[in-house]
């Protein structure tokens, strides 16, 4: 995919704006509060990556939206929604243990219907980036409501080195199971599990997300808020 190394990187830069540092001791302790500004160089055509595999909707869509598991520094996937994870000897099968207290935005428990829908029919709907990754999926079974199992009918040895991808973040099954994810209302309000929620959106002038106080990761994030501003003109942005 075109796009993959970037979309890797900015997946791990726009995690660290929620994250706490994962340095030794001589690492400074995070203070709580204040505002981080970012600025786009255009308004993106909606916050959700998968429909619209575009920069400037995967910067705000990972303040909002988590993927199963994200990188750290080496680029190796530490836990996000899901908190473990274990590999059948034969490479055909991904179990993945989810998290069990996150929350949708809008107060809705997050389950492995949600994970089941994003890898199965939202994302393949809408997204090219599934098919190199999931072209030979058999199924996805969720035994329960904290866990998925991902089946193969081949060994597939590159999942985790994907699904830290904006284009692979969770979507919530209760909001886009119904109408067109192209045009959903959703896309432009979106409701995610993440650091921050959605605040507001000003065409032109910026995007804007307050601190989710019911943050799964207890004490996270530090920020009260991030705003992306939207400045077209490089030397501006500078400024």
């Amino acid at each position: 995919m075109r796009i993959r190394w970037s979309a890797i990187l900015l997946a791990v830069i726009c995690t660290i704006l929620s994250l706490a540092p994962r340095g030794g001791a001589q690492t400074p302790q995070p203070r709580r509060g204040g505002t981080f500004v970012v600025s786009l160089d255009a308004d993106p055509p909606s916050i959700n990556p998968l429909v619209n595999e575009v920069l400037q909707a995967m910067y705000p869509a990972n303040q909002v939206y988590e993927p199963l598991v994200r990188y750290d520094e080496k680029f190796n996937p530490v836990p996000a929604l899901a908190q473990s994870w274990q590999i059948s000897p034969d490479n055909k099968q991904v179990r993945f243990n989810l998290v069990r207290n996150a929350k949708w935005h809008d107060g809705r428990p997050f389950s492995s219907a949600d994970v089941k829908f994003t890898f199965e029919v939202f994302g393949p709907r809408y997204s090219a980036a599934y098919k190199p990754v999931f072209e030979n999926l058999e199924g996805i079974d969720t035994p329960d409501a904290n866990t998925v199992v991902f089946r193969f009918s081949k060994p597939n040895g590159i999942l985790l080195s994907f699904l830290g991808d904006p284009t692979f973040l969770v979507m919530p099954k209760h909001l886009y199971e119904q109408g067109d994810g192209r045009t959903h209302p959703v896309n432009l309000r979106p409701v995610g599990t993440g650091p921050f929620k959605f605040s507001e959106w000003r065409r032109g002038e910026f995007i804007s997300f307050a601190r989710n106080e019911e943050y799964h990761q207890s004490g996270l994030p530090y920020l009260d808020q991030v705003i992306f501003r939207v400045i077209p003109n490089a030397a501006s942005q500078v400024a």
